[in-house]
């Protein structure tokens, strides 16, 4: 899928250890590229080469694809041709050069063909140059058919020669019984576009699923697309233990009187590990935060930790106060060591100011180029941010986020938000399914006046203030919409990219719209690079009881008091 960053593309040359076969994780196909070390290994059958090819027509009638100079030529007819062996996990290695047909209106007529996998998944192969990210679709070049779109956009023009470096993972079958799906890394031109992708089915018009192993086929579209320096390994990634896929497997963090820990049911997250910080002191944080965590282990699959902010005692306290109010205050966050094995983070902070030791963890999370979610107040989540970027301080709202707060754009504690889908956003995967999102919260405004969203953030949701506490209210005529959801790429200090997803609406009781919590849900996909696995029907129910307490400071009026984590659960 790409970015959507319509302004600004990100290179990265993410450099992937080669490590042994017999030394890695065996079900899954990251760690086998190294990218900056792409020479055909010495086992590998070279299908396409200078001394000719070795590949054969898929059908019974001849080829008519054309081998010339260490180039092979598809035909102009629906002719394609496939290995001479079939495969099971393999690496494959494909330099392709796609036509363009002038004034074809049909995007799917110019530079047509595909390496379809097993005869089975399509890697799409299309003149897919210079469209932009909105209309980019998963029928275009790089995505997997019909199924996922590529994370970025490296297509070249026309008559340039491109790579695709491919790592594949067969399906696993028990008789006739599917237990897991296939999974494919895949770079092209040297650029990660997907990263260790679950496929849940035969693409487009593959050949049905299946434990027999097949053999790759590179597709005759009516289009003359060449080839050259085609080679293939086999690999050896054997099924993992039965354990591994159980509902017995642990949670990557052991159990803790002083956070939460919710195992991963069944579902597309299943092996993610989320981690939610709860630490504001007005929106009630300590609420949302676990019950998001039990929709999105219980329904969705994936291992969740709530860390909190605690007092002397280790109950979860949102009465603690800021350095503003006492100038010796320090927070604490136990747990925040577990980032390190997390692969998303959902920050929900105010103005905390943690020892040193803690704030490093966040630090280092931040650079590792691993996706952030942040929430409302996350903004202004941190009172002394000590992270620099080639010498300079980095604010962590401006810079990571793409906004920091600088005032009540509504009225605070007096209004509510209407959530409105940006007209250029309605397609991107974060808002399928998304609609009537309301809030009690107001709007933040987190530009100044006269500008906008810096240029490399995505709006997806504009807020507009209501006249009054009700979802059915007028909208204010006085106050504009501005922006309450984005998107954007955050680079760290060793060029490491990571997805960010930042909304300014997240209290507790905004969280009872269905709306909402959909768009934050659909967003940790997204962070997670499983926006394929995105569906407007998947539920986003609140499971248990969900009784959030209203915003605000008066903590005594509201009832709010310190609590023990597993009260919170």
């Amino acid at each position: 899928m790409p970015d959507y960053q319509s302004r600004t593309w990100f290179v990265a040359l993410c450099a992937l250890a080669l490590t042994p076969v017999g030394a890695r994780d065996s079900a899954t196909t990251r760690g086998i590229i190294d990218i900056n070390d792409l020479q055909r290994p010495a086992g590998a059958v070279q299908l396409v080469g200078e001394a000719g090819h070795e590949l054969i027509p898929e059908g019974e009638s001849p080829s008519n694809w054309v081998f010339r100079d260490g180039v092979l030529t598809a035909s102009s007819q629906w002719d394609s041709v496939i290995t001479k062996e079939p495969y099971r996990d393999f690496r494959m290695h494909v330099e392709f050069n796609v036509n363009e047909v002038a004034g074809e209106a049909d995007p799917e007529k110019n530079g047509n063909s595909g390496v379809y996998i097993q005869q089975r998944y399509e890697l799409q192969i299309l003149n897919s140059f210079g469209v932009a990210p909105e209309d980019y679709k998963a029928s275009y070049g790089g995505s997997l058919y019909r199924l996922k779109k590529p994370d970025r956009l490296v297509n070249k023009k026309a008559g340039e020669w491109q790579s695709y470096d491919i790592v594949f993972r067969a399906a696993r079958f028990d008789g006739d019984k599917k237990v897991e799906n296939a999974r494919i890394t895949a770079y092209q031109n040297l650029q990660l576009i997907h990263d260790d992708v679950s496929i849940s089915g035969k693409t487009g018009a593959g050949m049905k699923e299946g434990p027999e192993p097949r053999p790759i086929k590179l597709q005759g579209h009516h289009n003359p697309v060449r080839f050259r320096n085609v080679w293939i390994e086999k690999l050896d990634l054997e099924a993992a233990s039965a354990a591994a896929t159980s509902d017995k497997q642990a949670h990557p963090v052991a159990e803790n009187p002083l956070w939460l820990t919710y195992k991963g049911k069944e579902g597309p997250g299943k092996g993610k590990h989320i981690v939610l910080i709860a630490a504001d002191q007005e929106y009630r944080s300590e609420q949302s935060m676990p019950m998001l965590a039990r929709i999105l282990s219980e329904l969705h699959g994936f291992d969740c930790t709530v860390l909190f902010s605690v007092n002397a005692e280790g109950q979860a306290d949102p009465t603690l106060k800021i350095r503003w109010e006492q100038e010796d205050v320090i927070h604490n966050i136990p747990g925040l060591e577990h980032l390190e094995n997390a692969d998303l983070m959902i920050l929900f902070s105010r103005l905390i100011t943690l020892p040193d030791e803690q704030v490093q963890h966040i630090v280092d999370y931040v650079d590792s180029g691993k996706p952030i979610i942040g929430i409302r107040t996350a903004n202004h989540g941190f009172l002394g941010f000590p992270y620099k970027l080639n010498g300079k301080d980095v604010q962590f709202g401006d810079d990571v986020l793409g906004g920091s707060f600088r005032g009540h754009h509504g009225n605070w504690h007096a209004d509510s938000t209407r959530g409105i889908i940006v007209e250029a956003a309605k397609d991107h995967p974060i808002l399928i399914g998304v609609k009537d999102v309301w809030g009690p919260s107001d709007v933040y405004r987190t530009y100044d006046e006269n500008k906008g969203l810096p240029a490399e953030c995505f709006p997806l949701l504009m807020g507009q203030p209501l006249l009054g506490r009700k979802p059915d209210d007028q909208p204010n005529p006085e106050k504009i919409p501005l922006p309450i959801a984005w998107t954007k790429i955050w680079t760290g200090s060793h060029g490491k990219t990571g997805r960010v997803f930042h909304q300014t609406m997240g209290s507790a009781r905004d969280f009872e719209s269905e709306g909402l919590r959909r768009l934050t849900i659909n967003a940790a996909y997204w962070c997670l690079h499983l926006e394929y696995e995105i569906r407007a029907d998947r539920s986003v129910a609140i499971q248990g009881t969900y009784e959030p307490l209203a915003s605000g400071f008066n903590y005594e009026e509201l009832k709010v008091v310190p609590k023990w984590p597993a009260e919170l659960r």
